[in-house]
């Protein structure tokens, strides 16, 4: 038998003015030529040389910066009430959990968002406007930036269809954040889980062990991890390109030191371990430089999990 779980993105359909579009601002000072020319093709009207000539030259304009000089970017601070309520919430310890498993630790810290490297190659920037702070800012206002609580995933949230041929079920949401795993994926959840079941017919229950996929909405706190001589953004990048482009600089993160690079959080797609280890590495601030970024326009994604279940005979 044969159980699986398939993330399927429905990336990139064709624009249409009936789908929402959403524009980014992207690396490509950094990012493979090919991807960077396509999405450069998205909002600029060139030829494909033409788009190759200013990928080229965002390129030369990294190449001409100083080599990368190791900082400080931490400031440490105290155990205060917020850092212990916000210690206290049950999303921290399913983040502390997760860390602890990949051989890291972690805690809360001011970071510099100027001097923090960048993997992820865009950011998304057409709600900017929706985002401005008004007048000064509190620390329990930052903090709730930083650490969004957590919401349960209403029903409005998600579309649930059972499959045509009855081995599973198809789940779609719009909010990257809300996701289906296998439950030992979880931090701390068990491998599986006993559990009986009582007819009203049977004098003893009928036992079974369950596989499951849970449906949840992952803590999406402000995380920078440090690696080797480097702090690099690993969540809460569009939240963090946001604050810089409003001035504020200094702001509360998780802060994860380990010297697995998997607590980094590469992922396809993303920029490699090589291009953020360089002597030039890209930083969160070079989203706001236009001599190594462009525009890139999308349309809107809606983010579909398939959980089938199949048989499948064996030889022995």
């Amino acid at each position: 038998m044969k159980t699986s779980i398939e993330v399927m993105p429905l990336s990139p359909p064709r624009l249409s003015s009936d789908v929402p579009q959403e524009i980014y601002r992207v690396l490509i000072g950094w990012a493979s030529e090919k991807w960077s020319i396509n999405v450069r093709s998205t909002c600029i009207s060139a030829t494909p040389d033409q788009h190759l000539q200013a990928v080229l030259a965002s390129k030369a304009q990294v190449a001409t910066r100083p080599e990368f000089t190791p900082t400080k970017s931490i400031t440490e601070i105290n155990e205060s009430d917020l850092v212990k309520a916000l210690k206290a919430r049950p999303e921290y310890a399913y983040l502390e959990t997760e860390v602890t498993n990949a051989g890291g630790i972690c805690r809360i810290a001011m970071v510099n968002l100027e001097e923090v490297l960048a993997f992820q190659p865009l950011v998304r920037i057409d709600h900017l406007e929706t985002r401005q702070l008004q007048g000064s800012i509190s620390d329990d206002q930052l903090y709730e930036i930083c650490f969004p609580a957590r919401r349960p995933v209403s029903a409005d949230e998600v579309t649930v269809e059972p499959n045509p041929n009855g081995n599973g079920y198809t789940i779609s949401t719009l909010d990257p954040n809300i996701r289906v795993m296998p439950l030992y994926s979880i931090p701390g959840a068990p491998d599986g889980i006993v559990t009986q079941l009582n007819y009203p017919s049977s004098s003893t229950p009928f036992e079974m062990q369950l596989f499951s996929f849970p449906l949840l909405r992952v803590p999406n706190y402000l995380m920078v991890v440090h690696y080797q001589d480097r702090y690099i953004m690993r969540n809460g990048y569009t939240r963090a390109a946001d604050l810089l482009s409003q001035g504020i600089q200094t702001v509360p993160c998780m802060l994860i030191e380990g010297q697995n690079p998997a607590l980094i959080g590469l992922r396809q797609g993303m920029l490699d371990l090589g291009t953020i280890m360089s002597a030039r590495p890209s930083r969160l601030s070079d989203f706001w430089d236009d001599t190594v970024t462009c525009l890139f326009k999308r349309p809107a994604l809606r983010y579909v999990y398939n959980v089938s279940v199949n048989m499948m005979p064996v030889p022995r």
